[in-house]
């Protein structure tokens, strides 16, 4: 790889960077909660394939939603959140909302 290649690279890794930090602030997401920190053992009836396969960021090229249904406690926001991270890291832009903010509004 020339000097040139090398220098362009590295420039282009780092407005990457830039714009996933810039992202993750403006989308108001739970900061630290990746999709690797998920405790799998804690909630073993996740399928953590179908959470996998979300990850691709599949079901935003193809227009789906995706709801987390289950009781407090059990890890749904933190895939949530995780999911946006992925979601920005592929390009695509973030907005988190709480529901209980959605209803007073």
């Amino acid at each position: 790889m020339s000097f040139l290649e090398l220098v362009l690279s590295g420039e282009l890794d780092r407005k990457d960077e830039r714009r996933v930090t810039t992202m993750l602030k403006l989308s108001g997401l739970p900061s630290g909660k990746m999709l690797e920190d998920f405790d799998w053992s804690f909630q073993p009836r996740v399928d953590r394939r179908q959470i996998e396969a979300l990850a691709t960021c599949s079901f935003i090229r193809e227009k789906t939603n995706v709801l987390f249904l289950g009781p407090p406690g059990v890890g749904k926001s933190h895939l949530a959140a995780a999911l946006g991270v992925k979601a920005i890291k592929n390009g695509s832009s973030v907005t988190h909302f709480v529901l209980d903010d959605l209803m007073h509004v």
